[in-house]
This record gives structure tokens, C-alpha cells and sequence, in this order.
């Protein structure tokens, strides 16, 4: 299965508004219950939640790959997604990379985010 990273964006969003850092929160919890009957997408869901787990940008258990618990954002995936939250900064960094994020490693985004992100700071700080 290709990595949607718009999909991981949404996981990591989600995880953070709705973990509170002890839980085991099944995948299941992620989808809006109008799409929780398709079993396609359910898949998708809990694959890219396993592909986190395995990246250690969460924590939690692939004991159930079909339907993974999650706990925590880990620091490491705080710092991606503090990098790619913001809309403007995720729009540039697809617009830099390429509509399709599909063949890009998550480092590799990373690494641009962080850029985009640091550039735009450092905008903000330059007198002018």
C-alpha cells in the first residue's frame, strides 16, 4: 500500500486532540462514523497507523493490525507534526515536493517541512 501523507497528517492531528498519553485507543477511533463501514478505508486507516507505530512517531500495539491501538504522539512525531500543521506550510511543502508524496520517504517531508517552516520564521524576523 502507498503512504497518503495527507491521511498521516489527519492520523496525527486526531491522536493529539483525542489522546490523553495513557488510553490504548483502537484505529477505529480515528475514522468519522459515516466511513467506519467502509472496510477499504478502515484498512487504509489502521496500515498507516501500524506504518507510525513502526516509524515511532506513535505508540502503541500492532497486535491486531486491523484494528491497532494507538496511546501517545512520541517527541519525534511532535516534531513532524509540528512542522506540517499549519494548511500554509502543508500546501508548500506538497507544492515543493510534488502533488504526489507517494515516492517520498516521511524523513524526506520531514526535512522539507522543517525548511519551509524555518524559512518562514526567519522571514518573520528579518527587519523590512
Amino acid at each position: 500500500m502507498k503512504i497518503d501523507y495527507d491521511l498521516l497528517r489527519y492520523i496525527l492531528i486526531r491522536i493529539e486532540n483525542i489522546s490523553d498519553g495513557k488510553s490504548h485507543i483502537r484505529a477505529v477511533n480515528l475514522v468519522p462514523k459515516e466511513k467506519r463501514q467502509n472496510k477499504e478505508y478502515m484498512k487504509t486507516v489502521s496500515y498507516h497507523v501500524c506504518f507510525l507505530i513502526d516509524a515511532k512517531y506513535i505508540t502503541g500495539s500492532k497486535k491486531y493490525w486491523y484494528n491497532p491501538y494507538f496511546s501517545d504522539i512520541t517527541p519525534k512525531g511532535h516534531e513532524f507534526l509540528s512542522a506540517i500543521r499549519e494548511d500554509s506550510i502543508w500546501h508548500e511543502v506538497k507544492d515543493k515536493i510534488g502533488i504526489s508524496l507517494c515516492d517520498k520517504g516521511l524523513s524526506f517531508v520531514f526535512d522539507v517541512a522543517m525548511k519551509i517552516g524555518q524559512s518562514i520564521i526567519l522571514k518573520g524576523l528579518t527587519p523590512g
